[in-house]
């Protein structure tokens, strides 16, 4: 992909259309743009063929918004960053497909919670929280976490049972990134 690229950039600014100098900047946003395409449509296939794509994209939605400022596990390559978010579009997409006994998915929720409200926000070695960047994130998630657990329990009582169960894999796979980034960070500064 870098090659193909590269060949656009080179007849870019040939043709005038990037400035020379800017090629670096252009690839870069080339680049994610292709790899936000190729995730987007990745993504949609794994919810078609688990036939959840509403529950899927509410579930992604949820999930991205929280992990915003819960912060967690990162991959150290976008290569695994791109399988991991796959993996957990596919995990979602099975859990959608199978029943689970609801009171284990209610308690495996309040675990979550209570695992953010501690844990949450972790940084990771790219991105190191200051004191008051801490703070901030750490409101910022809590009341993400508090509005989409009011919509969890609107949704129960509206029986939008896709948005409640949608919502709530959101919060417990946030929850197993923050525990996943909390023992990377533990691991990295012991060594």
């Amino acid at each position: 992909m870098s090659d193909l690229l590269n060949r656009w950039i080179k007849i870019g600014v040939k043709n005038s259309l990037i400035a020379e100098g800017n090629e670096e900047l252009v690839e870069y946003g080339l680049y994610q743009l292709v790899t936000y395409i190729l995730f987007f449509i990745c993504q949609l296939i794994i919810l078609k063929i688990f036939h959840c794509i509403l529950g899927g994209v509410i579930f992604i939605t949820a999930f991205v918004v929280l992990r915003r400022f819960i912060g967690g596990y990162h991959a150290n390559t976008r290569l695994m960053c791109f399988i991991y978010s796959n993996a957990l579009s596919l995990l979602y997409g099975i859990l959608s497909r199978i029943h689970i006994d609801e009171k284990k998915i209610i308690i495996a929720l309040l675990m979550a919670v209570v695992i953010l409200l501690i844990l949450a926000p972790v940084d990771n070695a790219n991105k190191k929280l200051s004191s008051d960047e801490f703070m901030k994130y750490k409101n910022k998630a809590r009341i993400v976490l508090f509005a989409e657990l009011v919509i969890v329990m609107v949704s129960r009582l509206m029986s939008l049972y896709i948005l409640e169960e949608s919502l709530m894999y959101a919060i417990i796979f946030g929850s197993v990134f923050v525990i996943a980034g909390y023992v990377k960070s533990i691991i990295e500064n012991n060594t």
